[in-house]
């Protein structure tokens, strides 16, 4: 696995309440947007004041589909015209102001009323013009992600603007949806038996080593066997325990570290039958 892209997503046009860094990982060679391989995403999500800082701990993800198709490029909220004075008007605004027409379609709303004033009413924006009063509806479409992850303003008198794309269920919505699924925690597990410090940032030094790990027993294996490793080696022993039962476990845990020390070194030349009887062991 290596680092294919990263941005804020600040540098570009956006909708989000909340902004956050991120990185796409997968195999060379390929268009990271639109290749059907496994592919994983680093975020880092911001919590607040100066954009140029502020950053929570990484959240890791592996993606299911092509990441084009997951919604994950899609950062902007589109606008419907329910109706207004003017017909023209109201067939303007639903087509430019759709999402892919122009790049911020808020701004361009506010361009063709001349206002960004506006009554808040059950989610819908109530703007008042010289001509008249257009209701326009905030959309969202993203993959298979639709119109629940907006954050609607109450209702009351307000600005166009008020309305946002919520980022933290935006990416639950993206990113733990269908086949994918968020995996912090096996790679925490996983750098601490590399030897590599807890990724920091999501395009941290050594979080290439651990996805390239961590695809390969899922790749080789069967998927989510890297997260029932993880889990595995996560669990503690309680005191409790006979202490034959205690060195059993012991002895696992000791086979499985070497497992994965050995995987990230590219060392497969080892009866492919080991991580079976492992994976029986655990059970």
């Amino acid at each position: 696995m290596k680092e294919l892209a990263r941005d804020n997503v600040y540098n570009n046009e956006n909708d989000f309440n909340s902004a956050f860094t991120w990185t796409v990982y997968g195999e060379d060679g390929g268009d990271w947007l639109w290749d059907n391989g496994e592919q994983y995403i680093g975020v880092c999500l911001h919590r607040g004041g100066d954009v140029r800082g502020n950053y929570g701990v990484p959240e890791f993800y592996r993606v299911g589909d092509a990441i084009a198709d997951t919604g994950f490029i899609d950062w902007s909220i589109g606008w419907y015209c329910e109706s207004g004075p003017d017909e023209g008007m109201v067939e303007k605004i639903n087509e430019e102001c759709s999402v892919g027409y122009y790049s911020n379609p808020g701004h361009h709303l506010y361009e063709l009323l001349g206002t960004e004033d506006c009554e808040w009413i059950n989610g819908a924006a109530n703007v008042e013009t010289e001509d008249g009063t257009y209701v326009v509806h905030p959309t969202y479409y993203g993959g298979d992600v639709g119109p629940e992850v907006l954050d609607l303003p109450s209702d009351g008198s307000g600005y166009l603007c008020d309305v946002s794309i919520d980022t933290e269920t935006w990416l639950e919505a993206v990113l733990e949806s269908g086949d994918a699924e968020k995996i912090t925690e096996t790679v925490c597990t996983f750098a601490d038996v590399l030897g590599i410090e807890n990724p920091e940032w999501d395009n941290s030094e050594g979080v290439d080593k651990i996805l390239q790990t961590i695809h390969a027993f899922d790749n080789h294996y069967g998927s989510d066997t890297a997260k029932t490793i993880a889990e595995e080696l996560e669990l503690s022993i309680s005191p409790e325990l006979p202490e034959i039962v205690r060195r059993e476990i012991e002895e696992l845990h000791r086979k499985l570290v070497g497992l994965i020390e050995r995987v990230a070194a590219g060392n497969d030349e080892y009866d492919t039958d080991e991580i079976e009887e492992l994976m029986d062991q655990i059970g």
